[in-house]
This record gives C-alpha cells, sequence and structure tokens, in this order.
C-alpha cells in the first residue's frame, strides 16, 4: 500500500512549473464600491472575482473594496451578492497604476445567486451547480424552532431520516440512498465540517450532535452520486457543514429551555411519562469570535439536558467547538477546525405496538436501563497558499475519533439475583439474545460493547485556470484503526485521487469532466466469531445455547474503483439554467458491515466474502428565476445499484413473530433502481415574506427475485414486496417567514409530509398495520430583538400533537414547547 501512496502523491506534487502562473512582475489594484441600484446603498458582502485567476475581494461595511497584485492587461471581473443579479465587467489594467469601477447590482433570485462550494470543491453560484444542491444559510438556520442538524434538514427536498427516537440510532438518505440499520452502519452519505469527514470510521454512521447549529454559517446538500469528487462514502450524496468564523468581535450567550406535551386524550397510556414528572430540556451556549492582526478565530461551547419524551430517550451533552484562520503572508494561511463532542444517553428500544409507546419497551422488560456514552473529536489544518494569479495549493491533515461504549446492566440491582433450590444467590445478570449480562464492569467485555474508531487523515488539493479551465485535481489518504468488541480490532487504508475540469465553451454552455480513483484496503486476511448457527450444548445455569466458533478466510482485503463523471450545464440567461450530469461511484463495506457480531437485540455473524456495492446515476434539471420574488428547481434521477450491502436474516428457524430470532449477516443482496423527481420552489412576494416549497417523488424498486430473508421476513404487502425498505413514495415540506417591525420581530412556520412506507425490514405483515409514514407535523417559531443585542424566542414542535413513526415501533415526539434568551454583542 506504500508503494501506492508514494507514486500518487508524486504525481501530485510533479505539477510542471510552467502552471504555476505569470512571473510578470508589473503589477497594479483594481478597487471600488458595490451599492443597490434601487437604493444607491452601501452593499456590504458582495463577492468581486477576477475571472480564471485567483484574485478576488469581498465588499467591507461600507461597500468598498480592493484587490492587489492585478497582473497588467485585459481582465473579466464580476461582481455578485445574494439576492442580485451577477455584474460582470472588463477591466484594462496598466502598469503599476490604480483602476477604478464603480458597481450598481440590480436585485434579483436569492436561490439563484447563492454560492456553492461542496459540488464541485470551489465556489459557483447556484445557478451554475451541474448538479441538484440545496443550501441552508445561517438566516434560514436562525429561524428554525429547534437547532438540531437532522431536525434542519428534515425540509430539504429529497433528504428523508429515519429516526428511533432520544440519542438512539437514525439513517439519513439522499433521494432514496439508505435503508435502516442498527448503529447507522453504512451509510452512503457523506458528512462533511468545513471539509473534513465526520462519519464515523468504524460504521460510517452519523452522530448529528457533532454539528452544533449555532457554530455553522451555512450547511450545503449535494445530492445524488458524489463519488468523482468526494470518494467511496459519497456515493448518495454529501451534506456539508461550513463553521461560523465572523471578521469582527461578536460574543454570544444563548439559554434555552422547554418541555414535552402530554401525548392526545385517545392514546391509551396518557400519564405515562419517564419519572414522576413532566419531561423538560434545557441547553446553554457561548460563542466568542475576534480579529487580533493576522489571527481570526471564533469559540464555542454547549451544554443541553433531556429528560427524554418516553422510556430510555434521556440525554445529556457538552460541545467544544474551535475555528481559527492565521495568515502568513497575503498569499498563504492556515486554518484549524476542531470539534469535542461527549454525549451520554439511554437506548430507546422498540415496543410491542402503538398502544403502550412511551412505557417500558417491553412490560416487565430490563433493557430500558441500558446506557450509551459517546465521545467524538475531529482536528483539521489546513494550509492555502495561492501560488500565483491562476493557480492554488490547499494542503490538509486531520484527526478523527468515534468512541462509544454501551453499558448494558449499568448499575447492581438484586432484582435480577439468580438463585438455586436452596434460595442461595448463584448469579446476577440480566439475559440478552446474544448471551447474559453482568453488571457493567469496564474489565468485564461481557458487561458491555464498545469501539474506539480512529481516523488520520491527509490530502492536497490544486486549482489552476486558464483559457476558460478550471482544473481541479489532488489526492485524500486516510488510515484508521478500530478497537471493538462489536467489531473486532482491525486497520484499513483507503487512497483516493481524482481530478476535474470544468471549462466554457461558450458563454452559455459550460462542461465538466471528473473521475477518480478510490483503492480501499484492509489488513486482516481472516476472523474467528461465534458461530450463532451451531448450537453445541447447553449452559447448565442459564439454559442458553452454548455456540462453537468459526474462522473464515477474507476473500476481498483490497477493492478499487475508477469512478467517470460528466455534466454540462446550459446558461439560457442569467436566470434560466438547464443541468445534467452522468456518474458512476464505489461504497466499501464498512468495517462493521464487514465484521460485527451484533446490534441490540440482533445475533450478527461477520461476512468474509462481502465485497463492494456500486451505482450509476443520472439526473437532468433545470433552474429558473422568474423574477427577484420566484425561482424554481426542478430534477429528475435515476440511480442503478449492483451488489447492494444489506443485513439478511440467515437464521433458518427464525420466527417472524420474535425479532430477537434473528441472526443477521451484512451480504451484497440486491440490484435496485430508484427514479424520482424533485422540486423546490422559492417564493418572496415582499422584501418581508418568504415562502419555499419542496416535493421529492421516488420509485424505489429491488430488481431481485423475491426475498424471504429480510430481518422479520419478508412479510410485506404483497404488492409492494419489490419495494426498497424505508423509502418513502411521496415527501413534501415547506418553510415560510415573516419579518415585522423594522426587522424587530420575526415569525416562522414549517412543516412536512411522508407518505406511508410501504415495506419495512423488522416488523413486517402483509397487511402493512403499524408501518411508519403517513404522518404530516408542522411547526411555528416567533422572536423579537430589543435594544439591539437581546432577542426573545419561543417555539412550537409539532404543533398538532401529531402521534407518528420514522422507524416501526418507535414513537417519534409529540408536541414539545420552546423558550429561548439570546444575547449577543
Amino acid at each position: 500500500m506504500k508503494r501506492y501512496y508514494t507514486i500518487l502523491v508524486l504525481m501530485i506534487l510533479s505539477i510542471p512549473s510552467t502552471l504555476l502562473g505569470s512571473s510578470d512582475k508589473e503589477k497594479s489594484v483594481i478597487k471600488g464600491i458595490v451599492k443597490d441600484a434601487k437604493t444607491n446603498e452601501s452593499l456590504p458582502g458582495a463577492t468581486i472575482i477576477i475571472q480564471e485567476t485567483t484574485l478576488g475581494a469581498v465588499s467591507g461595511i461600507d461597500g468598498e473594496f480592493i484587490i492587489k497584485n492585478v497582473p497588467v492587461g485585459k481582465h473579466k471581473v464580476r461582481i455578485s451578492a445574494i439576492g442580485y443579479k451577477n455584474v460582470t465587467k472588463t477591466v484594462k489594467v496598466d502598469p503599476n497604476n490604480s483602476q477604478a469601477i464603480n458597481v450598481s447590482l440590480i436585485q434579483g433570485s436569492i436561490m439563484g445567486s447563492e454560492v456553492v462550494i461542496s459540488a464541485s470543491r470551489y465556489e459557483q453560484k447556484r445557478a451554475e451547480v451541474p448538479i441538484t444542491t440545496s443550501i441552508l444559510s445561517m438566516k434560514t438556520i436562525d429561524a428554525e424552532p429547534i437547532k438540531q442538524l437532522d431536525q434542519v434538514l428534515e425540509s430539504v427536498p429529497g433528504v428523508d431520516l429515519v429516526r428511533s427516537g432520544g440519542y438512539g440510532t437514525s439513517s439519513v438518505q439522499i433521494r432514496g440512498s439508505n435503508t435502516f440499520s442498527g448503529g447507522g452502519l453504512g451509510t452512503r452519505v457523506l458528512l462533511l465540517y468545513d471539509g473534513y469527514p465526520l462519519n464515523a470510521p468504524d460504521a460510517g454512521s452519523i452522530y448529528w450532535s457533532m454539528v452544533s447549529m449555532d457554530a455553522v454559517e451555512r450547511i450545503e446538500v449535494v445530492k445524488g452520486s458524489s463519488s468523482a469528487l468526494y470518494g467511496a462514502g459519497a456515493m448518495g450524496g454529501v451534506i456539508q457543514a461550513v463553521a461560523a468564523l465572523p471578521n469582527e468581535f461578536t460574543f454570544k450567550a444563548k439559554f434555552s429551555n422547554g418541555f414535552y406535551d402530554t401525548p392526545p386524550s385517545d392514546e391509551v397510556n396518557t400519564e405515562v411519562y419517564p419519572g414522576d414528572k413532566t419531561p423538560y430540556f434545557y441547553s446553554a451556549n457561548i460563542s466568542h469570535s475576534n480579529v487580533i492582526g493576522n489571527l481570526n478565530y471564533n469559540v464555542f461551547y454547549s451544554h443541553s439536558e433531556d429528560d427524554g419524551y418516553r422510556q430510555s430517550a434521556q440525554m445529556e451533552s457538552n460541545d467544544i467547538k474551535v475555528k481559527a484562520r492565521y495568515s502568513l503572508s497575503g498569499t498563504q494561511f492556515l486554518q484549524l477546525s476542531g470539534i469535542l463532542t461527549y454525549v451520554t444517553g439511554g437506548i430507546p428500544y422498540p415496543w410491542r405496538n402503538e398502544y403502550n409507546a412511551l412505557a417500558d419497551p417491553v412490560p416487565g422488560n430490563y433493557q430500558y436501563d441500558d446506557i450509551k456514552d459517546n465521545s467524538m473529536q475531529m482536528v483539521g489544518l489546513k494550509h492555502v497558499w495561492t501560488i500565483s494569479n491562476t493557480s492554488s495549493l490547499e494542503s490538509r491533515a486531520f484527526f478523527n475519533r468515534s468512541s462509544f461504549v454501551i453499558k448494558y446492566y449499568p448499575e447492581f440491582d438484586e432484582a435480577f439475583n439468580l438463585y438455586d433450590g436452596q434460595d442461595n444467590v448463584i448469579g446476577n445478570y440480566q439475559q440478552y439474545s446474544a448471551g447474559k449480562r453482568g453488571v457493567y464492569d469496564p474489565d468485564d467485555p461481557s458487561t458491555y460493547n464498545d469501539s474506539d474508531a480512529r481516523r488520520y487523515g491527509v490530502g492536497m488539493q490544486f486549482n489552476w485556470f486558464s483559457k476558460g479551465h478550471r482544473l481541479t485535481t489532488g489526492f485524500d489518504v486516510q488510515y484508521d484503526d478500530v478497537k471493538s468488541t462489536m467489531y473486532y480490532d482491525n486497520t484499513a487504508q483507503a487512497f483516493g485521487i481524482f481530478a476535474q475540469d470544468d471549462f466554457k465553451l461558450n458563454e452559455q454552455i459550460r462542461l465538466s469532466f471528473g473521475a477518480r480513483f478510490d483503492l480501499d484496503h484492509i489488513d486482516r486476511s481472516e476472523v474467528t466469531y461465534t458461530n450463532y448457527l451451531d448450537a453445541i450444548g447447553v449452559d447448565p445455569i442459564t439454559f442458553q445455547p452454548i455456540y462453537s466458533s468459526k474462522t473464515g478466510s477474507i476473500k476481498y482485503q483490497t477493492l478499487w474503483q475508477f469512478s467517470p463523471r460528466a455534466a454540462i450545464t446550459y446558461l439560457l440567461n442569467p436566470e434560466t439554467s438547464f443541468r445534467a450530469s452522468f456518474g458512476q461511484s464505489m461504497r466499501a463495506p464498512t468495517l462493521a458491515e464487514r465484521f460485527v457480531t451484533e446490534a441490540g437485540f440482533f445475533r450478527g455473524i461477520p461476512n468474509t466474502e462481502i465485497k463492494a456495492e456500486r451505482m450509476t446515476s443520472v439526473e437532468v434539471g433545470m433552474f429558473k428565476s422568474f423574477s427577484k420574488y420566484l425561482s424554481l428547481d426542478i430534477s429528475a434521477y435515476y440511480n442503478f445499484y449492483k451488489d447492494l450491502i444489506e443485513a439478511e436474516n440467515i437464521n433458518p428457524h427464525a420466527l417472524a413473530s420474535d425479532v430477537s430470532s434473528v441472526i443477521f449477516q451484512f451480504k451484497n443482496v440486491a440490484e435496485a433502481r430508484i427514479i424520482g423527481f424533485e422540486t423546490s420552489v422559492d417564493i418572496h412576494p415582499m422584501d418581508q415574506l418568504f415562502i419555499n416549497f419542496g416535493y421529492n417523488y421516488m420509485n424505489a424498486k429491488d430488481l431481485t427475485s423475491e426475498r424471504s430473508t429480510m430481518l422479520g421476513g419478508n412479510m410485506n404487502p404483497e404488492e409492494d414486496k419489490d419495494w426498497l425498505s424505508y423509502r418513502p413514495e411521496h415527501s413534501f415540506s415547506f418553510r415560510g417567514g415573516y419579518t415585522l417591525l423594522d426587522d424587530i420581530a420575526k415569525l416562522m412556520v414549517s412543516g412536512r409530509y411522508v407518505s406511508k412506507i410501504k415495506t419495512v425490514r423488522m416488523y413486517a405483515n402483509p397487511q402493512g398495520d403499524e408501518y411508519p409514514g403517513g404522518f404530516f407535523v408542522w411547526n411555528a417559531s416567533a422572536n423579537y430583538s430589543f435594544m439591539d443585542a437581546i432577542t426573545l424566542s419561543a417555539a412550537i414542535k409539532n404543533v398538532g400533537n401529531v402521534q407518528y413513526e420514522e422507524l416501526e415501533h418507535y414513537r417519534s415526539p409529540g408536541r414539545s414547547f420552546h423558550f429561548g434568551l439570546e444575547y449577543a454583542y
């Protein structure tokens, strides 16, 4: 593996010096001021870029800007701002001179002028992006009633979430890319924070608490295959959180609290709560940023506690975020991004049916006391060097750690004593499907499950402009080290090299061609595991089966893929663009999918022959801005999956009515295709009012023959047995806001509808009874600012107190009330 790394690193570093730009020493200055054409007021925050160079600036509070060290000659300068139409001017620069340009921008579509980074790994205007991308700005995030990443993503068309509630497992899918697996195993969506991957190195799962919305500047969601730029983990798409880094002194303190309402009166158990009081939650955070000389930094800390709206849904967290940028010179800077998060909480288990949703998961069951402690850290360091007017180099290194401990029996309870015939205590433990569990002992691995997964990564990216071309090329190297009682101790390496050329055929047509080569390797050549399919005896005390052990050789230690992507954008005019793209991608199985031994109450068997899954995707779309008041984005997509990785029940004696009898294994089980249509409409009938609607239609089919080995058995309704599990056919979302009293007060409403899920993987039945989905929930919030520093807020989540499920037998939160106070200086 080291030989591959050395060769490919040298390929990147051996860039001919002729690409690094002109040695022309005669340079000048372009400066000016940007104003609003209608009001003639100065326009801060406008972006000024000299096309086909790395030179640019941002207008200050007075609308003024200055670009230094501009080469002599003619240049095209593009001036843009969110909510305004772009302006391009040709400027002739003379030697050692200052050229002034003054620009007035006309208001236009907000959606079309937004800046996107994630789609092509460099800044682009939203209307020019060749694949569908949604953007959630800081303004949008601030208006949300609850600022948690998964809840913010609910309103993005094409994004669906399956959650078990509380601090339990969850799954995010973009255009049907994922099914639900316990622990979030094998997600096909890549989560980035300032460009660094946050997916857990062992299972690929996403921990939403790692991204604090109050510390984020914006969220970008790239839909469809992004493997050509981001690698195997981005088969379904990319979610990128960009951390805030204010360029002035700020101090913010925020406190919010609230409580969960009782269920509706038609619920059977309306008085069942986790404890003897109304469930309460609160959170507090502070942040501080400043600029000291060449250093710009932002520090954020938050603490939150939640009693939980149902049994075993309690949670407590502490979170620290740091972002800092240090300018080494006018052409180089270092940027640091850091996360430290600790979360502890209960593990919600399913209940028997919809009528005891808030009671113990199973009457008389002991599992309600299970606790999961999580610790997540990420440190990333990036160096950016503007080599010349036409080239730049970005180097980065990062460390990502995700560790957890599941304490199945955290505190001693004599109620679990086991007695002999003479009433002598002969043991104390809880009995799980995977075996007995004694009281938690950090020195006894049989009393807990854990995983400590560490990822070390480095990468480089080179950007070069020339004659209408924008070349982006680079490499990524990752090394994973996992020590786990659930996934064994493993090490793995991944290497990827990518290149993409975006160029203009003319002022209207833009083409993009890119490709990436990925190599994924695990060091383990065999694994010895408990064979739950072979009982060789019975424990004389517990009367539980004793199983044999088995050793298997790893068939695919090394997996590779060449992932091409081609795209075209046609700009009919500044308000109208058409796009089309084609791409192929691979996802190597995670270490958890290869070696998982158990998940909750399920027992698992490692798969020594699992291989990579692959996908081909096609998309066409259009963006149209009718005016600054109305814009529309529509797209249609086709995704074909080969060797899809999913968990199967391999126990021939399992009972469909008893999910604890399941013995699962991840396999390459299916070919599948997903066809869909997606649209997003932005309406701004007046400056004070905005409305957004999103809709996604999805047809998700398993193309293989009928399988009876799904978890719980394929007992789904006959007419839908070929439908992929947990993919909703219809989903709809909306968001609207109104500002009044000269921006002092704001009102916000949002909501979503998810159609009934057609097939599930655990509690399947021919009638489709108690299946999740089929719900509509909406939220409302308001805030009021006074004294230019204090903001009061109130919100109601799930206003109608709808009792619904995203995952069968796991009730989602009902109505909750939220109140907040924020001080900003």
